[in-house]
């Protein structure tokens, strides 16, 4: 048994997939986790709107912890004091993805009341793309986080994987679930993953709708990995290139 279990990511990187997963909404889960007595929420890891991803606050980690979701960079990950027994994963995404993510959840399905929203419903929608770009990379840092750790995690504690390929379709997040547990020395049994797998599918948490059936009022939107390329206006696409240059070949994307 491992010390520590970290599942470190950025927002709109399936942070509520993994929350759902690890803190205690899955009993098929927690019968193989009990022995991890705390969880994220009673460990104050969460980053607040506008906090940069630089800027995560060091906290001592209890022992015998999961602890999902958390959004720093890598540098701020080695500050965090933690026992050296540990195994971890990191989530990122295509940024493109993520711009399209987060402007719809700021203006429309992010609870009630997101500091952002109103400025986005002033705005054009090109604009607003536009300005969640900036705000992504000026306030954010959260481009820069990415990087930090693609370009410089090599502890083999800790395996990363991309979004898109962690939830490419279903049996694609199915082999990835498998490896997970498998890396945290978890050992679920084949019939639990599957179950587990069925719940947490697309389709299931998005009360109903196909991959590709996009509803942009909902957290769960899309369930596609490119949507940007029919969302994201030529434009903001080539403002984006201009602010970030070579980022997407950085992380491994294509044009």
């Amino acid at each position: 048994m491992y010390t520590n279990l970290y599942h470190c990511t950025v927002h709109k990187g399936a942070s509520t997939f993994f929350r759902l997963l690890f803190n205690g909404y899955c009993p098929i889960v927690q019968k193989y986790i009990k022995e991890y007595v705390c969880r994220h929420h009673e460990v104050d890891l969460k980053k607040q709107v506008g906090e940069p991803y630089h800027q995560q606050t060091n906290v001592t980690i209890p022992q015998n912890t999961i602890v999902h979701n958390v959004y720093c960079d890598y540098e701020n990950f080695l500050k965090m004091p933690k026992s050296d027994n540990y195994r971890g994963i990191y989530v990122y995404r295509d940024p493109r993805e993520l711009i399209v993510s987060f402007y719809y959840s700021w203006k429309l399905s992010h609870g009630r009341d997101h500091p952002r929203r109103a400025h986005l419903h002033e705005v054009s929608v090109k604009e607003g793309f536009m300005w969640t770009i900036d705000r992504l990379i000026d306030q954010d840092g959260i481009f820069n986080a990415m990087v930090d750790w693609v370009l410089n995690c090599q502890d083999p504690r800790f395996k990363l994987y991309k979004f898109e390929n962690f939830f490419k379709d279903d049996a694609s997040q199915k082999k990835h679930l498998r490896e997970v547990f498998n890396f945290f020395d978890i050992k679920i049994s084949s019939g639990d993953l599957d179950v587990l797998n069925r719940q947490m599918v697309f389709k299931k948490l998005s009360k109903g709708r196909q991959r590709g059936d996009t509803n942009i009022f909902k957290h769960y939107r899309s369930g596609i990995a490119d949507s940007f390329r029919t969302e994201l206006p030529k434009e903001c696409l080539n403002y984006f290139y201009k602010r970030t240059g070579n980022l997407i070949h950085t992380l491994g994307y294509e044009d």
